[in-house]
């Protein structure tokens, strides 16, 4: 079985690198920063992979050696996405968050109850019916959202 690497390389990886790119400092040492303890030649790889799969945005240079430098210089739209500083493509999955942040922040039971029975309810309802729904509120809103 594979080891699923996401939570303990790649998004602290893209998380200290949107923290860098808001600070303003350099993004590959950020990256670096991130995962002191994993080998060079893993972590070119894996921002290599990054890249390729439109994470970031990357200069890639060839080395002497088989694996190429790889040199972050911007997160893009999924990389954002993926560290929670935009929302995700899908509205529906995107509605579904918010519910389940709302439930986990709220301290009162009923209330906390009621966001877990809503949250239910639109699983229930079906990703499509969500989708409608969804897609006729910013329609009735006409851009007007506050």
């Amino acid at each position: 079985m594979v080891d699923n690497t996401w939570s303990t390389r790649e998004g602290p990886v893209l998380e200290a690198m949107y923290w860098a790119s808001e600070s303003g400092t350099d993004l590959g040492q950020a990256a670096h920063d991130a995962v002191p303890d994993l080998p060079e030649r893993v972590l070119q790889e894996m921002l290599l992979t990054l890249a390729q799969d439109d994470y970031l945005e990357a200069h890639v240079t060839k080395t002497a050696g088989d694996v190429p430098t790889v040199i972050p210089t911007r997160l893009m739209a999924k990389g954002r996405r993926a560290v929670g500083q935009w929302p995700s493509e899908d509205l529906e999955v995107e509605l579904a968050r918010v519910i389940e942040r709302l439930e986990e922040e709220e301290t009162d039971p009923e209330r906390k109850s009621r966001f877990q029975k809503l949250r239910e309810a639109l699983s229930d309802a079906g990703k499509d019916v969500v989708a409608r729904v969804i897609a006729e509120l910013l329609k009735s809103l006409g851009g007007h959202v506050a």
